[in-house]
């Protein structure tokens, strides 16, 4: 039964996986910026240049998409297993 819906999962998996990236990449620019204000502020010691400000804002972007595609395809592989239950349950009585 399962092997039959792995089409269908895959599917599924990538939608929630793209909509999640997307998500992932917009709330993983706020750690990039607090750590470029943390790390520039204070006494100004430490200078933080446009290059590093750039790749940490990037990798950061880069994490919170990856995050966020993973939870993302879960979540919808999961939808997909409720609702396939819930209308077999609904079927058998």
């Amino acid at each position: 039964m399962l092997i039959k819906n792995i089409p269908k999962i895959n599917a599924h998996f990538v939608s929630g996986a793209i909509r999640g990236a997307i998500v992932g990449a917009f709330i993983g620019i706020a750690p990039g910026i607090l750590l470029v204000m943390v790390l520039s502020g204070g006494l100004g010691s430490y200078y933080v240049g446009s290059f590093e400000v750039l790749s940490f804002t990037a990798v950061s972007m880069a994490i919170g998409g990856l995050i966020g595609s993973i939870i993302g395809g879960m979540l919808n592989i999961i939808a997909l297993l409720l609702k396939t239950t819930f209308v077999k349950i609904q079927g058998i009585s």
